[in-house]
């Protein structure tokens, strides 16, 4: 009987880790503005804001954001929301991703934003998790919810841009479903994201 309880510590343990992880995910919480601007032609700055509470967003602004298929850029900021200056990004460190939506044809089978308002698939988690999740960089929130410096250009201050990866070939968006952009702690707890298309 005690050999049989030794050999379950380990799988209770394993498990424990693991509803632990999935528990860690779910409390992600969008927080503050997002706003991201692209180096394509048409390109117009379109602004996500978070719950502050869930991982929803209260709005996303109508704006199209657009970067190009090859040399793509994404200009980023972040911000407290309007009226309600609690609802920002913590001071910390923070990850740039972008996640490039794949098509079969005229179908999206992995969108990002499907329609503008409405996320379909995080970029949340790592390259290293999901390779078509690409991390551009980092960036240092400050008190005020705003980046203060990173690995963009310009390095201090905001706003700032990140080269787009791969540098080249990437999936052009098609009708109404478009790629995304996420900011995230390396926990993916406090974050936002915000829909970007290629063309």
């Amino acid at each position: 009987m005690r050999r049989k309880r030794l050999i379950l510590i380990p799988f209770l343990a394993l498990a424990a880790v693991t509803a632990l992880g999935a528990t860690a995910f779910a409390c992600t919480i969008f927080r503050g503005t997002f706003t991201i601007d692209g180096n394509g032609s048409g390109s117009t700055p379109v602004t996500a804001t978070g719950s502050g509470t869930t991982m929803k967003h209260k709005s996303i602004s109508s704006g199209i954001a657009k970067a190009k298929s090859d040399g793509g850029t994404v200009t980023v900021s972040t911000d407290a929301e309007p009226g309600v200056p609690s609802n920002k990004l913590p001071p910390g460190t923070y990850q740039i991703r972008f996640y490039n939506s794949i098509y079969a044809g005229p179908v999206a089978v992995k969108p990002g934003f499907n329609p503008h308002t409405q996320w379909k698939t995080d970029c949340m988690a790592d390259g290293g998790v999901d390779p078509t999740i690409k991390t551009l960089g980092t960036v240092q929130i400050g008190a005020d919810g705003k980046i203060a410096s990173g690995e963009g250009t310009p390095s201090t201050g905001q706003p700032t841009t990140f080269p787009l990866k791969p540098t080249s070939g990437l999936t052009k968006d098609q009708g109404p479903a478009e790629s995304a952009v996420c900011i995230s702690d390396a926990e993916a707890i406090d974050a936002n994201q915000a829909p970007l298309t290629i063309v």
